[in-house]
């Protein structure tokens, strides 16, 4: 049997996902459900135009319309979620910038 991580939110996580429809909220929610199982889906990320998120990992949902940035905390076994927004104009990269402060 796999290891189970626990997915936890950054606060203003909640806000980003309040203003999705229901039906992305649920696909948000099954890539949420797919982290507990396999916390390193998602994609590393580094510096991406010039936002530091070394760390961070990114996934997608919503048709790749929308991204999740978070990461990995394997001593907790916790994944935190940290960015949720559309893919334009790197928004999920500079909401994850200003929240890892």
């Amino acid at each position: 049997m796999s290891t189970q991580y626990q997915v936890k939110l950054h606060p203003d996580v909640r806000s980003d996902l309040a203003t999705l429809d229901k039906a992305l909220q649920r696909q948000a929610a099954k890539q949420f459900r797919k982290l507990q199982s396999h916390p390193f889906a998602g994609k590393p990320l580094g510096h991406k135009y010039g936002i530091d998120l070394t760390g961070y990992r990114s996934l997608y949902f919503g048709g790749k319309r929308y991204r999740i940035v978070y990461r990995v905390d394997e001593t907790n076994l916790i994944v935190w979620m940290i960015a949720i927004a559309r893919r334009t104009g790197f928004e999920a990269y500079h909401l994850a910038a200003r929240r890892a402060e």
